[in-house]
């Protein structure tokens, strides 16, 4: 549904951009902008209504906003600082980096039963509740 959302938004910007637009006077708003406008607002409306979306579109030739919808507003960052984190953890830890996760006793172990057992976890952003769970009923 989002590839679909993108690929229409970015149609609609394609198109609007092959034709011609004249001696347009600056920050003079045409018909072509209305479209465009009137396009993009019912791809979002077709996909999802409440999509939490920032979008501005200008012009080259003279810089005018051709359509925007919550442009100013500060989003929270998704995928793109997804890509970074990994880049940077590839660069700094290296591909073959495992985190380790250690259990120990303060008392060794008597008659099979322990009297106070420590997990020491490194930072594994992959380990879930339901492992500490499995690791319990393992142990």
């Amino acid at each position: 549904m989002r590839q679909a959302f993108i690929a229409g938004l970015l149609g609609v910007v394609l198109i609007a951009g092959c034709k011609s637009t004249g001696g347009l006077k600056p920050n003079k708003i045409t018909q072509l902008d209305h479209t465009i406008a009137k396009n993009i607002e019912a791809i979002i409306k077709e996909n999802d209504p409440n999509v939490n979306v920032g979008i501005m579109i200008t012009a080259l030739d003279d810089g005018r906003v051709i359509f925007e919808k919550n442009a100013h507003r500060h989003f929270v960052p998704g995928s793109t600082v997804k890509l970074i984190t990994l880049a940077a953890a590839l660069h700094y830890l290296g591909p073959s980096f495992r985190f380790t996760t250690t259990i120990f006793t303060d008392k060794a172990i008597a008659h099979g039963s322990v009297h106070n057992l420590y997990i020491q976890g490194s930072g594994d952003p992959s380990l879930m509740d339901t492992d500490l769970i499995a690791l319990a009923d393992e142990l």
